[in-house]
């Protein structure tokens, strides 16, 4: 009969080391996949805002188009109106316009043409009731998008 092999003092303590090493491994898997997880969520969240920022925005420029077809902003200068959503975005809509003359109705008649251009700027975190919030806009949770929209609108 053989006698069984003798471990020497060297070799008893390898797998406590190794099982320590595999559980290291173990735990900062599961932390990594924890943090990817939370910031998949985060990432989620924002670019949803980012789309309802944009369809808020588009709002504010179809609220400015219909100011102007019911002649509220006729001959706007610069004008400015700030509107708070239901999903807590806040819209500033700007209107500036030109009066230019393009042409003849008849023979010695000018056509008189105002060129309109709206701005509409979304946000979640406004400044004073209007967007943009210049001073949030470096922080991780402010989300802004502005639309533009240019058009004429025959005054005679």
């Amino acid at each position: 009969m053989s006698a069984l092999p003798t471990l020497s003092s060297r070799q008893m303590g390898i797998g406590f080391t190794t099982a320590l090493v595999v559980l290291v491994v173990i735990a900062a898997l599961v932390a990594a996949v924890a943090r990817l997880s939370a910031t998949q969520q985060s990432t989620a969240t924002l670019d949803l805002e980012m789309a309802e920022a944009w369809q808020a925005a588009g709002a504010g420029i179809s609220y400015g188009i219909g100011r102007i077809v019911r002649g509220d902003w006729q001959a706007c200068f610069n004008s400015q109106t700030s509107l708070t959503l239901e999903n807590g975005f806040t819209v500033t809509v700007r209107c500036a316009s030109s009066l230019f003359t393009e042409g003849e109705i008849t023979p010695g008649t000018p056509r008189q043409v105002r060129l309109y251009q709206l701005t509409s700027t979304a946000c979640n975190q406004p400044a004073a009731g209007a967007c943009p919030n210049n001073d949030a806009a470096t922080g991780p949770f402010y989300v802004e998008r502005v639309r533009e929209w240019s058009g004429t609108l025959q005054m005679n």
